[in-house]
């Protein structure tokens, strides 16, 4: 048997997708795939599986438990917005200082909403030019030595370092950004995150949940909802893969006006307002919006979305400040919806796709895999979570979703990789704790 797929590609490369494919495998499957439903998929293994709930392979009908149908719209990296040929390059928001002891900075711009932003140059404190957009930015976007994805948005955040490759040392790293509004009165933020103290081995996240005009779901029931409960589960078991274990979760509820408007984002627009409902927040920690669904012409079939890479660290109320979880098919799926979970706020955390839909874009760190477009069994310009099985289809940063609710977490299952981790940690919305 055959089936169709459906996915989604946002060009914020912020968004976990399903793809629309007709693909139909026959006579055994490569090592490290099994059959399913006609296609190869990735094996999965219960023995790293936490979930009780999770049936065995081979005991169910399949069917239950793929995804239907929701329709899609593919974008690629055409519609990114283009930057003009003579921006005003702007050198005057300071540089980025670097102390000893510091194991990390963030260094967070935000213009108006109706401003592009985009990192022009930066250089090291040895003189060394680690970016340079008119050099680096025509072939993939990224450079040897830095990590910088990136599509023009009204903020900008670098991250230093966000990969392994590149040494980072105290001083002066001098930027300069690009602007469309030459006038745009910019701010500027620096996010410092120090050395780990040797009393502090473990890695810590607390967050907040937010529930946005959802049926029989709120913030006084979720913490005793099975179906939830399961989605919480996935989460928990995703993060610890990349060693991070999680600490408290405060539950809040979007009412009035809110909980209608907001309940189902149609824009981009709504989701900057949705994000900055993260205002009403007591505590620093990073949000997660439950919604209904994602709609309308821009954001037809999203079921998760991330304010931004990374996105602004212990800071509430911004256009930015968290991360989306499109709650259509959490009945039936509710550990796909904990694995959207994760993989949206480890984008908020700095992570980027391990590979692209197209096989052409990939992260900067050494030890993902990458499933290129040479993997495109059925050659129709995307590269699926079936057919990238050997190459990084089980990393919990790859594009796309599993095919189906039966995956497991941890080894042989969805992880991170240690590179993945050596990013996470170095985020200053993480925090370092004792041991529990």
């Amino acid at each position: 048997m055959s089936r169709w797929r459906v996915g989604w590609f946002f060009p914020a490369s912020a968004i976990l997708f399903w793809v629309l494919t007709f693909c139909g495998c026959s006579e055994g499957c490569p090592a490290g795939t099994r059959e399913y439903g006609g296609e190869c998929v990735p094996a999965s293994s219960d023995q790293t599986n936490s979930d009780p709930n999770r049936p065995p392979d081979g005991d169910v009908d399949m069917d239950d438990y793929v995804f239907p149908k929701p329709n899609h719209q593919v974008q690629d990296f055409n519609d990114v917005p283009t930057v003009p040929d003579d921006p005003d390059i702007r050198d005057d928001l300071g540089s980025i200082e670097v102390e000893e002891g510091a194991a990390s900075v963030i260094a967070w711009y935000e213009g108006s909403d109706d401003n592009l932003l985009w990192p022009y140059t930066l250089d090291a404190p040895n003189s060394v030019r680690l970016y340079d957009f008119d050099t680096d930015v025509i072939d993939d976007a990224i450079n040897d030595q830095y990590d910088f994805h990136f599509f023009p948005d009204s903020s900008l955040s670098v991250f230093l370092p966000n990969t392994p490759r590149l040494p980072f040392m105290p001083g002066t790293y001098v930027i300069s950004i690009g602007s469309v509004i030459a006038s745009d009165d910019i701010h500027v933020r620096f996010f410092v995150k120090p050395q780990r103290p040797e009393d502090q081995p473990d890695d810590r996240l607390n967050v907040n949940f937010w529930f946005v005009g959802l049926s029989g779901l709120n913030a006084s029931n979720a913490a005793s909802h099975v179906e939830f409960s399961r989605s919480v589960r996935v989460f928990t078991d995703c993060l610890g893969t990349g060693n991070i274990r999680l600490g408290e979760i405060a539950y809040h509820d979007l009412g009035g006006d809110d909980a209608t408007g907001l309940s189902v984002i149609t824009g981009i627009g709504e989701f900057r307002k949705l994000l900055r409902k993260s205002a009403a927040a007591d505590n620093d920690w990073p949000n997660i919006f439950f919604i209904r669904s994602f709609d309308g012409d821009d954001l037809e079939g999203v079921i998760g979305l991330a304010g931004h890479i990374p996105g602004p660290p212990t800071v509430q109320g911004t256009a930015f400040s968290g991360v989306a979880v499109s709650m259509e098919y959490f009945e039936g799926f509710p550990r796909i919806t904990g694995m959207v979970m994760a993989h949206e706020l480890g984008h908020w955390l700095g992570l980027f796709h391990t590979s692209e839909y197209t096989g052409t874009f990939h992260d900067a760190l050494n030890d993902t895999p990458q499933c290129t477009n040479g993997m495109d069994q059925n050659a129709d310009g995307v590269v699926e979570w079936g057919e990238c099985a050997s190459a990084g289809a089980m990393n919990l940063m790859f594009w796309m979703t599993p095919y189906d609710d039966l995956f497991t977490v941890g080894a042989g299952g969805l992880s991170l990789s240690e590179d993945q981790r050596w990013v996470l940690e170095r985020n200053p919305a993480i925090e370092y704790a004792a041991d529990p």
